[in-house]
C-alpha cells in the first residue's frame, strides 16, 4: 500500500516538473535604436490630493492640491471630465503650497471625474516635474 502510494506521488511530481520545465520566458529584445529612459518620480512633489464630490441639485465640489519642497513653485490644474471629455479646467502656480477649490453646476445623466496635472518649477518657471493623477468617478441623477 505503501510503495503504491509512494509511485502516485513520484508519477505526479514528475508530471509537474515536466510542465513547469517547459514553460518558457518569451521576450522580445529591445533593438539598439529603441530609447528607454527611467525617471525617478516624487522628488519635487511632496504631495497631492483631489476631491469630487457630488452635492446634489446638479452641483459637484471640485478640489485639486499640489505641495513642493521648498524652493520651488507648486503648481495644479485641474480639468472637469464629463464622460471622458474636457468641458472646463482650472490651473493655478504660486509658493510651495496649492490648492484649487470650486464648485461647479453640471447636467445629469452623466459621469464625471477630474484630470489633475501636478507640477513643480524652479525658480526660472521650468518644469521639473510633472504628475497627473485622475479623481474618483462621479454619476450625477
Amino acid at each position: 500500500m505503501r510503495k503504491g502510494i509512494l509511485k502516485k506521488v513520484t508519477a505526479l511530481l514528475m508530471i509537474v516538473a515536466v510542465c513547469l520545465g517547459s514553460i518558457g520566458a518569451f521576450a522580445t529584445p529591445i533593438a539598439e535604436t529603441d530609447y528607454l529612459e527611467i525617471v525617478p518620480l516624487w522628488t519635487h512633489i511632496v504631495l497631492t490630493s483631489n476631491n469630487l464630490r457630488d452635492l446634489g441639485g446638479g452641483r459637484l465640489s471640485i478640489q485639486g492640491g499640489t505641495t513642493v519642497q521648498l524652493g520651488f513653485t507648486a503648481g495644479v490644474t485641474v480639468e472637469l471630465q464629463q464622460n471622458g471629455r474636457t468641458i472646463r479646467t482650472w490651473s493655478d502656480a504660486r509658493a510651495t503650497n496649492i490648492n484649487l477649490a470650486t464648485e461647479h453646476f453640471v447636467a445629469r445623466g452623466h459621469q464625471y471625474r477630474l484630470r489633475l496635472t501636478h507640477t513643480a518649477r524652479n525658480a526660472n518657471g521650468a518644469i521639473l516635474e510633472t504628475v497627473v493623477m485622475y479623481s474618483r468617478t462621479v454619476v450625477v441623477n
